[in-house]
């Protein structure tokens, strides 16, 4: 399942399983922050929309 998460300002840091991780790299970007853990991070900018937010929270979902 989904392990730590923390958030920095627009970042959100955070592990999960690895095959959860390749499956989101199919539809969204985002960067390794220590891949030998499995931490990702995400980042927002001004013009990501609650839309964009939610249909990434919907794959994360299903996914795990």
């Amino acid at each position: 399942g989904l392990g730590d998460v923390y958030k920095r300002q627009n970042q959100l840091f955070l592990t999960m399983p690895r095959p959860v991780i390749d499956e989101l790299l199919k539809d969204y970007f985002f960067y390794f922050w220590d891949e030998a853990i499995h931490e990702i991070r995400f980042v927002t900018s001004f013009d990501t929309t609650e839309e964009d937010i939610e249909q990434l929270l919907q794959s994360v979902k299903r996914l795990l």
